[in-house]
């Protein structure tokens, strides 16, 4: 999430790529708004049957609702899970 990186965006090149790497091995990234306090968005890849991301997903929300009522890991059964079976609809998996 956007709030456990202080420097955002990344003040190095080798940041961003650390932090992209992390968010494709987790599967999903969330993220706080820049622009608008209290904002939080959840997305994760649609993919084909070569793996390539050919859509996302996404879910954008008051914080308090994704977060903290819902929480990452029901969005990621929930939405994510969506996600893997468009992507298997697809033929990736």
């Amino acid at each position: 999430m956007v709030s456990d990186h202080p420097d955002y965006p990344p003040p190095e090149l080798q940041d961003l790529v650390a932090r992209a790497d992390a968010d494709r091995e987790r599967g999903f990234v969330m993220g706080e708004s820049a622009f608008d306090p209290g904002i939080e968005s959840y997305a994760t890849p649609v993919k084909t049957g070569s793996g390539q991301i050919t859509a996302a997903l996404n879910v954008i929300g008051p914080q308090r609702v994704l977060d903290d009522l819902v929480g990452k890991d029901a969005l990621d059964e929930i939405v994510g899970s969506e996600a893997r079976q468009l992507s298997r609809a697809l033929g990736w998996g």
